[in-house]
């Protein structure tokens, strides 16, 4: 009864109600920030840029891609076959683990100081993980890990359009890293998604987890729409 009463009361609240009662607890549970129980704010465009300067061991690439994407849901439509732009800002970080404090938690990547590296556009209080408690101690695997994962991995559309297209990110970098962390337990049809992608489900990495080299692909779109590799996958 509880549960349904609280999901009553979410679509009864209406939403700029609810996004201020969330930045007031942000806002009240910024010592926890400060001493790295939770997550602090995400790391925004100029921080980004100088991550490679403000830590050690960072290395930090950004590139401007336009490309165009067509809907293939509805082949008959002139409207929905006409090509549209998609501008994406793509970043790769590459960073140390281990005793620089670089970490994955919390499905991100976080920073010595409980920093999140994530799309600079959305606001902290809307990340899911906002008020969960980081792990003190993240468990060291050997060998190198790469970033696949986002604020909501086990929804279908989140998986499918905005994650796997990651992998597309990396090969074109050239690379191949020892684990993908895909920050929770992955379901069957991830798997089966994981396998038809080229990628060994058995190679993937939960909870926290730090190792010899992290790697992190952001791809944040300006002005909407969808990543043209994502057709691939869906």
């Amino acid at each position: 009864m509880l549960s349904v009463g609280l999901h009553d009361l979410k679509r009864r609240v209406p939403g700029r109600v609810r996004e201020s009662a969330r930045q007031v607890l942000y806002d009240l549970s910024k010592p926890l920030r400060q001493r790295g129980v939770l997550p602090g704010p995400v790391f925004d465009d100029a921080e980004l840029d100088g991550l490679a300067q403000r830590y050690a061991d960072v290395e930090v690439h950004t590139e401007y891609v336009h490309e165009t994407w067509t809907d293939p849901t509805h082949p008959k439509s002139p409207v929905r076959q006409t090509p549209r732009p998609v501008d994406t800002v793509v970043t790769r970080v590459r960073c140390g683990g281990g005793a620089s404090g670089w970490r994955f938690d919390l499905n991100h990547l976080i920073g010595p100081d409980g920093r999140v590296l994530y799309e600079a556009n959305l606001e902290t209080t809307s990340l899911a993980t906002t008020f969960r408690r980081l792990t003190r101690q993240p468990r060291r695997v050997d060998g190198s890990i790469a970033y696949l994962s986002n604020t909501w991995p086990t929804n279908f559309f989140h998986w499918m359009v905005l994650t796997l297209p990651l992998v597309d990110r990396y090969r074109a970098a050239g690379i191949e890293p020892d684990w993908w962390y895909v920050g929770e337990e992955l379901v069957g049809w991830q798997r089966e998604s994981l396998a038809l992608a080229g990628l060994d489900p058995g190679r993937t990495l939960t909870g926290a987890v730090t190792g010899d080299e992290l790697h992190t692909v952001v791809a944040t779109r300006l002005g909407g729409g969808l990543d043209p590799r994502a057709i691939g996958y869906v």
